[in-house]
């Protein structure tokens, strides 16, 4: 079962986007997450399991509104 669930704040890594992205959809192998500041969703990434790319946000992160480095 995946660490991330519906709803959690995650953000990337290793790659260059620095926003929140909220978790929209969840399989044993596969998540959906989207931008926060795209209410639309039209800015949806699916990652794949092992999710190596995401780790949950932080709170200073979540309160900051994107990633700390």
């Amino acid at each position: 079962m995946s660490e991330f669930k519906r709803g959690d704040l995650v953000v990337y890594t290793d790659l260059p986007h620095e926003r929140l992205f909220s978790v929209r959809y969840v399989s044993d192998d596969e998540i959906i997450v989207y931008e926060l500041w795209d209410e639309m969703g039209a800015k949806t990434f699916t990652e794949f399991y092992p999710f190596s790319d995401i780790r949950h946000a932080t709170p200073e992160e979540i309160k900051a509104g994107n990633r700390l480095l």
